[in-house]
């Protein structure tokens, strides 16, 4: 697997993990360290104030208020969002504050390095600091830390020190410009070229920032979702009560809402007899409920509860049946692809499909009559008109929300082994998808798991649509030529793998393959070249010499042949198949001495196999070892009488006896 692939999956797998809630610091609470000018740096998290639980990700420093300390802006994971620190720790320390303008180099001076040297260290001190090291370095940087940028106000903090002796700035490229006349607790802004420090007067604040308390929502067992765009569904089957299998319908102007529910979960219940009392409301508003027990699902958790029986109690009118593992797996998927973090499936669950049978809502706990009369109103709205609404609070869209992602539904269908629904939810929004790039090797995966399924006819079938979308999809020639040779179509599957090679030429089981077709439509001499760059591929195998020798055999280059017989022998010494036919082919050389010495190593390596011996027996009496021959004979009728191969034994009797009457 390549780098680039093994990034991917690494970074496949810390998003899932964060999409099932795991966080980076294990709930670790912010840290704050001080930078004590010795070895070692103190931990202040606590007395800082900055030891929120908020996951912080990035972090951006900045005088925000302009009194000559940096506060502090910081992003989080986890809520809020987004937080801001200001800086009011009381100190009468100095600082110098400066904004680089480039004009040679680039407009905002990235890369600039700005130097400052102080005089003695405060109190009145006159020692000059002369030593380099006393410098305070700054340099300008486009991004610091995680996916965070601070202010491009350069800050130094002067501590004690009163006077600057000179200030340099190293711009990009390597030219430098030395300031002297520079004041403590000042902004200054500096031009590139220019000899002119230019003092900054910050603004006065329109309005002094003050402390807000984050209100924190309380958790509840509740949750709904409106979607902003609806969700094209995977078909929805189930069992009725009498064991019949079912889908869910959809009819226009009904919308259609699926309940899960069990016997054991009294809110489950209490939702139900709610939606009895507001029947007739909820007909006229054309709401139709399907109510699907998941008691079978988990008998261990039911306590032997009576799903149609606690209905008939509850005297509820609407469809009703038993959910079926396929069904809440396919809901699980789509919950999967709309919420962060990955939660299961939970009870009570209802989800809202419109009369196209497309998702409008999802609701975690129990949902009023109310409030699903509310969100089934809106199933008409236009695109712009039902994004308004999803939004459980005021506010103004960005941008227009991502699209559903339905090739990766899809793909997750097959993930979970849901081969049929996957392909059929494919189908039924093939004008959503066909634009997907991913589209040609999701059919080629389709291909494959039908042929692992022997359903070789319907694996041709999307094996050629992924092509047909994408001719140069790595490996899909190739499945296609090996599903059409399960099919005994030999010349269709010659045309594909023709096609990979032309792909990859160097595919070196394209080449075996394709080699292997047209031996078997009798072409030899089309076999040869692909055996020969076999053997380029892949010089020490002893098979593809092997192969290449049994081709050049047939073809009637027997020296040659002989050659890579030889080759394979001495890269495989136990090569029984080679033995064999480079004794083969030496006897029609008449070299039958070497003949029979490669034979008697077959017979060592399948001492228990009556036609070693009755090859050798042959091939003894062709060169005139009449004894020799005889011996081998006989051990091979034993051998066969031993197999209980009767055929076999009266073959090689009938050569014994015309060798004995001779």
């Amino acid at each position: 697997m390549s780098e680039g692939r093994d990034r991917s999956d690494v970074t496949r797998r810390l998003h899932d993990l964060v999409r099932q809630g795991r966080s980076w610091s294990g709930n670790e609470r912010n840290c704050c360290f001080l930078n004590t000018g010795q070895t070692r740096f103190a931990n202040i998290s606590g007395v800082s104030g900055i030891d929120f639980p908020d996951d912080a990700r990035g972090i951006s420093l900045v005088d925000w208020d302009h009194d000559g300390d940096l506060d502090v802006w910081v992003v989080n994971r986890n809520g809020p969002q987004v937080r801001y620190l200001r800086n009011d720790v009381p100190q009468d320390h100095h600082w110098l504050a400066v904004r680089l303008v480039g004009t040679t180099s680039n407009r905002d001076a990235i890369g600039a390095r700005v130097e400052v040297m102080t005089k003695g260290q405060g109190r009145g001190a006159k020692t000059e600091i002369r030593n380099p090291r006393s410098a305070i370095v700054r340099s300008l940087r486009a991004g610091e830390g995680f996916v965070a940028q601070s202010s491009k106000w350069l800050h130094f903090g002067l501590g004690p020190a009163t006077e600057i002796e000179r200030l340099v700035v190293r711009w990009p490229g390597g030219d430098a410009q030395e300031f002297t006349d520079v004041n403590v607790d000042r902004h200054y802004r500096i031009v590139q070229d220019s000899d002119e420090l230019k003092q900054w007067t910050r603004p006065q604040p329109a309005k002094a920032l003050e402390p807000s308390d984050l209100d924190v929502p309380r958790t509840t067992r509740v949750a709904w979702s409106l979607l902003g765009e609806p969700l094209p569904f995977p078909k929805l089957t189930f069992e009725t009560f009498d064991r019949t299998s079912e889908s869910v319908e959809f009819r226009d102007g009904k919308c259609v809402l699926v309940n899960l529910w069990a016997t054991w979960c009294l809110p489950c219940l209490k939702e139900l007899h709610e939606f009895t009392q507001g029947a007739d409301r909820l007909r006229e508003a054309g709401i139709n409920i399907v109510a699907l027990s998941v008691d079978e699902l988990d008998p261990s958790a039911s306590g032997g509860g009576d799903p149609a029986e606690a209905l008939r109690r509850l005297e509820f009118s609407f469809s009703t049946g038993l959910a079926t593992t396929t069904l809440v797996d396919t809901l699980q998927l789509v919950q999967d692809e709309l919420f962060d973090p990955i939660r299961p499936v939970s009870l009570p669950s209802s989800y809202l499909f419109n009369d196209d049978g497309h998702l409008i809502a999802v609701y975690k706990g129990s949902v009023s009559v109310d409030h699903l009369l509310a969100d089934a109103a809106t199933a008409d709205l236009n695109e712009t008109a039902r994004r308004a609404e999803s939004p459980p609070f005021p506010g103004r869209w960005f941008a227009p929300p991502p699209r559903y992602r339905l090739l990766k539904l899809a793909s997750d269908l097959l993930d979970a082994g849901y081969l049929d629904e996957a392909v059929e939810f494919v189908a039924t929004n093939r004008a959503r998808v066909e634009t997907d790039r991913s589209l040609p090797r999701f059919y080629a995966r389709v291909g494959s798991m039908f042929g692992d399924g022997k359903r070789f006819e319907e694996a041709v079938k999307y094996f050629r649509r992924a092509v047909q979308l994408e001719p140069k999809l790595s490996r899909a020639h190739f499945a296609l030529a090996r599903t059409l040779e399960q099919l005994g179509r030999y010349s269709e599957s010659i045309d594909q793998y023709r096609l990979e090679l032309e792909n990859d030429p160097e595919f070196a089981e394209a080449h075996n393959r394709l080699a292997i077709a047209l031996i078997r439509q009798g072409q030899f001499a089309a076999a040869e070249p692909h055996f020969r760059r076999l053997v380029q591929l892949a010089p020490e195998s002893a098979t593809m010499h092997q192969n290449l020798a049994s081709v050049l055999a047939r073809s009637g280059k027997k020296d040659e042949a002989i050659q890579h017989y030889r080759k394979t022998l001495e890269l495989d010494p136990d090569f029984v198949n080679a033995h064999v036919h480079l004794a083969l082919a030496l006897v029609e050389q008449g070299e039958f001495p070497e003949a029979v010495e490669h034979l008697n190593e077959v017979t060592r390596l399948q001492p228990t196999a009556p036609d070693s011996y009755y090859f050798l027996a042959q091939v003894e009496e062709t060169a005139g070892n009449v004894n020799a021959a005889i011996e081998h004979y006989q051990r091979a009728i034993e051998l066969a009488e031993a197999a209980g191969n009767r055929d076999l034994t009266t073959k090689i009797e009938g050569r014994l006896r015309r060798l004995e009457s001779r």
